[in-house]
Parts: structure tokens; C-alpha cells; sequence
């Protein structure tokens, strides 16, 4: 999910199905609601160092936990921990198996209030989908193993060549003469 999608389906949720009406009769949602999703656009920029998108998301979770909106909660905790799961990958540290698998809890239900969210549901299923496919190939890429380099031989000691031995007398041949 682009940023600016996930943008307009917070944008949906806020506003609800009765639109401003909704709005003026729903209590607003916590600052944090909002922080969260700040985090959450930050993490998901293009070319974001994998460090950064990390750092973006734990801080947008632990904004998220004080989220005043129980729905807002799930659906921003589903898409943070689903970048949490791939920069944790790329830095190969955490635990990404658990982030991809806590994340499709969440995106499972979101995509269960239907009813409170509209067709909004659907960018669930598809962010578990988008997930599940990055699963996989994270887990082929880590079961794929790594050629290890085999070490190089030294090299043979080059060969002795015949010499003159240290301290020997060397003869020479003597001219053979005819009496």
C-alpha cells in the first residue's frame, strides 16, 4: 500500500461512512492515531534506508499504542509491523517471521470490519497477500544457502633445481690422451 493510499484509507476511517456528518458526531481520534500514521508514511518513503524505515515504525507502534481509536489501532498496527517486518529482514535482525505473522492478525481484523470501514477491507486483504508473498521469498532467499568461498591452496614450492652442492669438489673432466 503507497503511502497516499494508506493516507485516504485513514482518511475513510476518520470520516466514516456518513462522511463530515459522521465526523462532527464521532469523537476524533487521539493525536496519536495520528502520529502513527506520520510514522507509517515516513517508514513506507521511497529509497528510506532500512535503518530508518526500522526506526520509523517502532517509533509509529509505540505512538499507536496510544491511539484513542480502536479501529485506527488495528489498521495502522497491521501496516506497521507488516514495514517493521521487511527492514527488520533487511538488517537481518529481530524476529520478521513474527512481525509478518503478528501483522496478518491485524490485517485479518481489519478486514473483518467490513461494516465499519467499507471496501477499505480489501487494502487489508491485500497488504496480508503483499505479505505472505514477501514471506515467501524471504524465506527462500534465507533457506537458498550462501556459497562459501573454497580457500585458495598455497601455492607448490617451486622445484629444486640441480645445483652444485655446498663444499663438494667438482671434478673436471679430463681430456683423455692417446700414448
Amino acid at each position: 500500500m503507497t503511502p497516499a493510499l494508506a493516507a485516504a484509507f485513514v482518511a475513510a476511517l476518520t470520516l466514516g461512512p456518513g462522511g463530515a456528518q459522521a465526523q462532527q458526531q464521532q469523537p476524533k481520534p487521539s493525536p496519536a492515531c495520528a502520529q502513527a500514521l506520520a510514522d507509517y508514511r515516513a517508514a513506507a518513503a521511497v529509497n528510506i534506508p532500512p535503518q530508518r524505515a526500522y526506526d520509523d515504525t517502532v517509533a509509529g507502534l509505540a505512538a499507536n499504542a496510544h491511539c484513542t481509536d480502536p479501529v485506527l489501532r488495528i489498521v495502522n498496527a497491521g501496516y506497521l509491523l507488516s514495514l517493521r517486518a521487511m527492514a527488520e529482514r533487511n538488517l537481518r535482525m529481530g524476529d520478521w517471521r513474527r512481525d509478518f505473522q503478528m501483522a496478518d492478525e491485524y490485517l485479518g481484523k481489519c478486514a473483518s470490519l467490513r461494516k465499519q470501514i467499507g471496501g477499505h477491507a480489501a487494502d487489508c486483504r491485500a497488504q496480508q497477500a503483499d505479505n505472505k508473498r514477501f514471506e515467501t521469498a524471504y524465506a527462500a532467499a534465507a533457506a537458498t544457502p550462501v556459497p562459501t568461498p573454497s580457500p585458495t591452496p598455497a601455492p607448490l614450492p617451486a622445484p629444486a633445481t640441480p645445483g652444485p652442492i655446498p663444499g663438494a669438489v667438482h671434478a673436471q673432466p679430463q681430456p683423455t690422451h692417446a700414448p
